[in-house]
């Protein structure tokens, strides 16, 4: 790996969101960390596994709670798309839970765990929530 490929490699991040509305604190912090690596310029990816996945599904977001200091999360999730931000949801986890394509938000991309295993290979660095 040359030089530039390398630096290039090290400004990648994928972020793992497993929680909803089981734990707001981690579930919001999947899009604040993914927030702040894209406004830092890093080229970033949030993967939603397990409840995590329920996140990004039409109107779900604006029903979760408000916490104390913090963004609303249907506000973190439109930031991090605007910035460029990519989410994937986890088929399986969605599949699991009865959940159809139709009902999530627009643009985020459907991946299978192969597909979390190949991208993590890729990325310098993986933080799990």
């Amino acid at each position: 790996m040359n030089m530039a490929t390398k630096k290039e490699a090290e400004r990648n991040l994928m972020v793992i969101g497993t929680h909803s509305d089981d734990n707001l604190e981690k579930a919001m912090l999947t899009f604040m960390v993914g927030n702040a690596s894209e406004a830092l310029g890093v080229k970033t990816k949030v993967f939603l596994m397990s409840k995590g996945t329920s996140l990004v599904r039409k109107g779900y977001a604006k029903s979760m709670p408000k916490m104390v200091g913090m963004e609303p999360m249907e506000d973190l999730i439109s930031s991090f798309q605007e910035m460029g931000g990519i989410i994937h949801v986890c088929v399986p986890c969605k599949d699991a839970r009865g959940i159809k394509a139709s009902e999530f938000i627009a643009n985020v991309q459907f991946s299978t765990l192969m597909d979390l295993v190949e991208m993590t290979q890729d990325d310098s660095r993986v933080i799990s929530f």
